[in-house]
């Protein structure tokens, strides 16, 4: 993996969705056209399991839903949901209560 930015966090995927703008990126369409080869995927669930040195609101160990959109920066603040781990601009991850299932 590549060295984690300083506002990023290092999530472990638990899940990750295929939406539009998934599509549209695989098929070289989408507005902010990442460069080739990429990871797609803009949303998911998981595990912290890294924090960026700037990131002060979540710890290792925290479960966090995240949504990346073309407002936020598109596929330049997030690695790709599409694969074991992911890199996310650490305030799109929204840390939820132990309580609730990653998978659901």
């Amino acid at each position: 993996l590549p060295p984690l930015l300083e506002s990023h966090v290092l999530v472990e995927v638990a899940s990750a969705t295929v939406n539009p703008a998934d599509t549209y990126m695989c098929q070289g369409k989408y507005t902010l056209q990442p460069e080739v080869p990429f990871t797609p995927g803009l949303e998911g669930s998981g595990r912290v399991v890294a924090v960026g040195s700037g990131v002060t609101h979540l710890v290792v160990g925290d479960r966090v839903i995240y949504s990346v959109t073309a407002a936020d920066g598109g596929p330049k603040t997030c690695s790709g949901t599409w694969a074991h781990h992911c890199s996310i601009q650490a305030n799109l991850a929204i840390r939820i209560p132990s309580g609730f299932d990653l998978l659901s």
